[in-house]
């Protein structure tokens, strides 16, 4: 029952980081969309956890708790999703690293990064998509473009 667990707590992050994607323009800065991706993990949970009729006390406690940030489950999840994006573009050619690095990284957008790189702004769009099929593909599971993205530019921002 772990695995069925952690599949269902995939869900409930990846559907919170997507909506947090979509609604990122809508945030005023970094602890905002922090605040809002926490809160909406949580409470994927919390309906996930309710709909299985599991652990009616924690639910309990969850909602009354004011401090988000201190459940260290999903912190966890997170930082391991995290880790193992960072260690899959550590193992790539450095072309694809260069433009990890300067467009996820230090924010750079594609003709900034296609200027530093000296490439064509369609080649820098190219190694971006490739890239981020490269991460789904070696991640091993059904991940979406937008959570992968949606992950790396909270830990760019700062935000984790």
């Amino acid at each position: 029952s772990g695995d069925k667990l952690a599949y269902m707590a995939e869900d409930c992050v990846q559907d919170a980081i997507m909506s947090t994607y979509t609604q990122r323009r809508s945030f005023e800065n970094a602890s905002h969309w922090y605040r809002y991706l926490i809160t909406s993990v949580r409470n994927n949970v919390l309906d996930m956890l309710r709909k299985a009729s599991h652990g009616q006390q924690y639910i309990d406690h969850a909602l009354l708790s004011d401090n988000v940030e201190e459940d260290v489950s999903l912190a966890i999840i997170y930082n391991d999703t995290l880790s193992t994006i960072y260690n899959i573009v550590k193992s790539l050619p450095d072309h694809y690293r260069e433009v990890f690095e300067l467009s996820f990284e230090k924010g750079m957008t594609n003709p900034d990064a296609a200027e530093a790189l000296r490439v064509a702004e369609v080649t820098v769009r190219k190694r971006k998509a490739r890239l981020i099929e490269i991460i789904r593909r070696r991640l091993g599971r059904d991940v979406s473009e937008n959570y992968i993205l949606a992950l790396i530019s909270a830990s760019s921002a700062g935000i984790c």
